[in-house]
């Protein structure tokens, strides 16, 4: 069975770090950096 929990938990960082990216202009390196440490944190 699908956990709909933690997916909306994974979708609500991605929307945080677009927004995120827009506003401070977050460069590429570092865009990937975030999205990896938020992907481990879910995983845990």
């Amino acid at each position: 069975m699908v956990d709909l929990k933690n997916d909306n938990i994974n979708i609500n960082l991605t929307n945080n770090i677009l927004t995120l990216e827009n506003i401070f202009q977050v460069n590429l390196h570092q865009y990937n950096d975030i999205i990896q440490s938020n992907y481990n944190f879910c995983e845990t």
